[in-house]
């Protein structure tokens, strides 16, 4: 893939499947590169943490940390790794999850 990203759209979505859910709700965001938009992107972030729903990011390769780290809901659930450790560095960040006795539920778009 070439260029940007839309997480602004990606997080709405989420967003709004997620409002409809009860429990703990997060938004994980793992990207190599840069949104379309970083300002829709961080207003699309607030509206999700306005309504209770927690954002994990985890970049690599081009990935800002110092974006990510606004986009997520506290700078400790950012994590910027190298590409070939990726699924190291998810296990990490899952290990911030608030509940670890359930599995998780993939939600498709």
């Amino acid at each position: 893939a070439r260029g940007s990203t839309n997480m602004a759209d990606a997080i709405i979505m989420a967003t709004g499947k997620l409002s409809r859910m009860q429990g703990e709700r997060i938004i994980t965001i793992v990207t190599d590169g840069q949104p379309d938009s970083d300002d829709e992107t961080l207003e699309a972030a607030e509206e999700a943490k306005s309504a209770g729903i927690s954002i994990m990011c985890i970049g690599t390769d081009d990935a800002d940390t110092r974006f990510l780290e606004r986009l997520a809901t506290r700078k400790e659930l950012s994590a910027k790794v190298e590409s070939a450790y990726l699924r190291q560095g998810i296990a990490k960040m899952a290990g911030l999850l608030p509940d670890k006795s359930r599995e998780p539920r993939l939600i498709r778009g």
